[in-house]
């Protein structure tokens, strides 16, 4: 026996979104609907027509049996990922290097929308990720589900998100320059020569098979043979050299002959 079984998409969508709703009906009598998957029936499961829910991106099928256990069944394969509407999380952004923001989590098929508000000056551009000018800006994300312009706003709702994001100029990097020293022999000291506040200057000192290390402009490194690292630097880069040299100290005595 056959049985019928009629389909109805709302909205004219051929896929059903997630939270979307089909509408089943038939003229069977003695029957009951049933779901599988990622449907689930809306109101009686025994009424002629009725509204079926997709829950989720996942397959799922719709169905009806009657009372002499005839039954009929429409299939549905899994959605692909724009087969639902964006929401908050859609609108999340991530920072990168380059003065790049782009989309945290990105769906094929959505339309992104920038909006970037720098120093007065306002861009507009869409996708995946933007290249935000030097300074501060005021960027507003905006995720829509059209496919193709076939969606209306009515049925997905566009999701909006603002944050702030400041991107200046990098500090400089040492230039091997940096690492040249000079050496005191009076005060036993060792000094950056062409010191630098904007960096961070660490020291190596190997002295009689013992090591010592050190922060700052100058270290002190007595007397003897010494092999040194001169100043690295924590930054971007790293310039330093290895140096070999001693220190020699004396102490005289001074006096008077006697006659």
């Amino acid at each position: 026996m056959k049985v019928l079984l009629y389909l109805i998409f709302e909205a004219g969508k051929r896929i059903p979104f997630v939270g979307s709703v089909v509408i089943v009906e038939t003229n069977e009598s003695n029957f009951t609907w049933y779901t599988e998957g990622s449907f689930k029936i809306l109101g009686d499961p025994n009424a002629r027509r009725v509204r079926v829910q997709r829950n989720s991106l996942e397959e799922g099928a719709i169905g009806l049996i009657t009372s002499s256990l005839d039954y009929a069944q429409i299939n549905f394969c899994k959605a692909p990922p724009y087969a639902q509407c964006p929401d908050n999380t859609d609108t999340l952004m991530l920072a990168g290097s380059n003065r790049i923001v782009q989309v945290r989590n990105f769906t094929e098929g959505f339309t992104y929308e920038w909006k970037v508000i720098n120093s007065g000056n306002t861009i507009n551009a869409t996708g995946r990720r933007i290249t935000l000018p030097k300074g501060s800006s005021t960027v507003t994300l905006t995720v829509l589900n059209k496919i193709n312009n076939t969606i209306p706003i009515s049925i997905c709702l566009k999701v909006t998100r603002t944050q702030n994001f400041t991107f200046n100029d990098p500090p400089p990097c040492p230039l091997k320059n940096n690492s040249f020293i000079r050496i005191d022999e009076g005060s036993r000291t060792d000094y950056a020569q062409n010191h630098n506040n904007s960096f961070t200057y660490t020291w190596t000192v190997v002295k009689e098979n013992n090591t010592y290390h050190g922060t700052g402009r100058s270290i002190n490194v007595g007397v003897g043979s010494i092999k040194y690292s001169p100043p690295s630097f924590i930054c971007c880069s790293i310039a330093s050299t290895v140096w070999y040299f001693s220190i020699k100290y004396c102490v005289c005595s001074f006096g008077m002959l006697s006659s």
